[in-house]
């Protein structure tokens, strides 16, 4: 069949401005509770390298939430006023050369990372509202906000949810095609 359609995964290679903008149609999913789930091929790790984002501005107008690897580390940042971090450090949270699946739940005030279904970042007291300016869209690959923090590898598979996933339901999905 010469017809047939090949899987396309996007490569992102530290090039500024080299992110994929998502549809403002995502928004309101973010304001309540939710699970966003990604896998990433990262083909190394230096300085600031951002997964997906919608987040802006410095402390004291900081907003939105951000995934990324920061050196050996892997961050979760959420900002409602000012930026509030968790990680992990020592490569833990980050594997170079294979596909790993990640997972952002979000239920309150409560915020977790999951690598391939197992708990890796968990807090409890993390802002609950992380509205952002409407002017800034949600990216994969890179902050809009902020440049020279772009992905080095690929994304592929990025879902969201308007539900908090269990480990045990991301365990169970993550290899599963839509339909």
């Amino acid at each position: 069949n010469t017809n047939k359609v090949s899987l396309a995964i996007p490569i992102f290679d530290k090039t500024n401005g080299s992110y994929i903008q998502i549809s403002d149609n995502i928004k309101p999913l973010l304001a309540d509770n939710f699970t966003i789930e990604i896998e990433s091929y990262s083909v190394g790790a230096a300085w600031i390298e951002t997964m997906f984002s919608a987040g802006e501005g410095d402390n004291g107008s900081a907003f939105g939430f951000n995934l990324r690897f920061f050196d050996d580390r892997l961050d979760l940042v959420v900002g409602a006023g000012s930026w509030n971090e968790s990680y992990v450090t020592g490569g833990q949270g980050m594997k170079i050369g294979e596909w790993v699946h990640y997972a952002v739940t979000k239920s309150g005030t409560e915020w977790k990372v999951y690598m391939d279904g197992v708990e890796i970042i968990s807090e409890a007291n993390f802002p609950a509202e992380t509205t952002f300016n409407s002017e800034v869209p949600f990216c994969l690959g890179e902050s809009y906000f902020w440049n020279g923090r772009a992905w080095n590898g690929m994304l592929r598979d990025f879902r969201v949810w308007s539900e908090v996933k269990t480990a045990d339901q991301l365990i169970a999905s993550k290899d599963e095609q839509l339909t």
